[in-house]
């Protein structure tokens, strides 16, 4: 059975990196987590390292500041 950690929180200042959540999950048998950005932090930046260094691994929740004019841009 697939074990999928629904909420997570990881980041550079606020939180924990990445890594010391993959050892958790490691530890823990969790084979995937969703990453949720943290209120109040629109850069989704590392969020997106993240998910692009650990290919299917992670899914991820960020913030759209709705008035920012470049919103509607992907990456």
């Amino acid at each position: 059975m697939m074990v999928v950690d629904t909420h997570v929180h990881v980041g550079l200042r606020k939180y924990e990196p990445v890594e010391a959540l993959l050892d958790q999950m490691s530890r823990n048998r969790i084979d995937k987590a969703v990453l949720v950005q943290y209120m109040g932090n629109p850069d989704n930046t590392y969020l997106a390292e993240c998910m692009r260094a650990n290919p299917g691994r992670f899914a991820g929740v960020g913030i759209v500041q709705s008035h920012d004019q470049q919103a509607l841009e992907c990456q």
